[in-house]
């Protein structure tokens, strides 16, 4: 229920909507990869985005009117929410009290539509009303992610000490590319030498 009912309305908030895409989800993506991937990627996830939202619905961007797949996705998402807040109740999680995948999709739809600073979020409102679904997302949060920021942390502690002959092996491979190159061109005829037995020359 979660793919077809919530899927495309949190597609259409990251992916579509252009204040959202221009300001977090293209800079997110962007971060995460090198040149050129930052700059193809997020442009090749964003027309996968428009092209799920608009089959989702049955047809393509240029035969269905915009307004009205926006609006029935939002409807649909609206009341899926409705739906996992009636289904979670007062439970820890969805099932009782043991998280299963139905929790781990929930909260991967629904956790960056609560946490993130959208610049535009049509379903805030909605997730405002459901405090359980919040405070499942909260809990999760703690429970499941907490100590692997505290990993990270000890990570990030050992990453800021220097690594043991850094300059050396920084030198080392200055050398060898240089001399690779050098190779290369000579070999090439890029860079060529004469010898002379002249001494007038």
């Amino acid at each position: 229920m979660m793919k077809y009912k919530l899927r495309p309305a949190v597609m259409h908030t990251f992916w579509l909507e252009e204040v959202n895409y221009s300001e977090l989800t293209r800079e997110m993506y962007a971060t995460c990869f090198s040149l050129p991937s930052s700059i193809f990627y997020p442009r090749w996830r964003r027309l996968a985005a428009i092209d799920y939202v608009y089959t989702s619905e049955g047809g393509n961007m240029d035969c269905i009117d915009q307004n009205d797949v926006e609006h029935k996705i939002y409807t649909d998402a609206v009341f899926c929410i409705s739906y996992l807040a009636d289904k979670l109740g007062e439970q820890e999680f969805l099932c009782g009290d043991k998280p299963t995948t139905a929790d781990a999709v929930m909260f991967g739809y629904l956790a960056p539509l609560m946490k993130l600073p959208l610049p535009k979020n049509r379903l805030k409102e909605c997730l405002g009303i459901h405090e359980n679904l919040s405070n499942a997302v909260d809990r999760i949060l703690k429970k499941y992610f907490m100590a692997s920021e505290k990993s990270k942390t000890s990570v990030t502690c050992c990453e800021d000490q220097e690594f043991p002959n850094e300059r050396r092996n920084a030198f080392i491979a200055i050398v060898l590319g240089l001399s690779v190159i050098v190779s290369y061109a000579l070999v090439r005829n890029v860079i060529s030498f004469q010898i002379s037995d002249d001494p007038t020359d």
